[in-house]
């Protein structure tokens, strides 16, 4: 036996809806037309509210000729399950496009060998390091100045501590000139 559905419709839209008053005179003409109901029960379905299913037990092709002049009006019932309810969509055509159920099992042997599968603990531990090495970096270049040095241009430069520069005027008096200087390269060698 085939799969059955169901179709349900909103029959109620906010009153000042310019399209509303357009479409719930069509709406209860296609549900006399198409399925059969009575001028009566059609008026039971607005007073309520309706918003209920039109149409039970349908196979999928009916559910499709009986949406299509509802959709021909911008009406879209909405499609659901007959047997357990659930909802499909709005989109009778979302019938044959739903993916089948999944299974409790599906092959008795794996379909690829063990050298396609990715070794989590290898992946996390990977990424972990690489995560913690980008951090590192972040964190060394927003704690230490890159400095480039005039000469060379090389950014592999330190800062002249106090320390040197008076242990330099110690030294060579007035003539040392790492006081004149903040920062020295380890390329070239040179003081600015």
């Amino acid at each position: 036996m085939s799969k059955l559905y169901k179709l349900s419709l909103q029959m109620y839209w906010a009153e000042e809806d310019e399209k509303a008053r357009i479409r719930i005179p069509k709406l209860k003409e296609l549900l006399h037309e198409i399925l059969g109901y009575t001028k009566n029960e059609i008026n039971i379905m607005e007073e309520r509210y309706f918003s209920n299913d039109i149409a039970k037990k349908l196979t999928g092709e009916q559910v499709l000729k009986i949406a299509q002049p509802f959709k021909d009006w911008n009406v879209t019932p909405s499609l659901r399950d007959n047997a357990t309810n659930e909802f499909i969509g709005y989109n009778p055509a979302q019938l044959y496009l739903q993916p089948p159920s999944p299974k409790d099992h599906y092959c008795d042997e794996p379909m690829v060998g063990r050298e396609h599968l990715v070794d989590p603990v290898e992946f996390y531990r990977q990424e972990d390091e690489k995560r913690r090495a980008y951090i590192a970096a972040q964190n060394f270049r927003n704690t230490h100045t890159t400095v480039t040095c005039p000469y060379c241009h090389s950014t592999n430069t330190s800062k002249i501590s106090t320390t040197s520069k008076v242990i330099n005027t110690a030294l060579f008096g007035i003539f040392g000139n790492k006081r004149k200087h903040q920062w020295h390269c380890n390329g070239c060698g040179s003081d600015f």
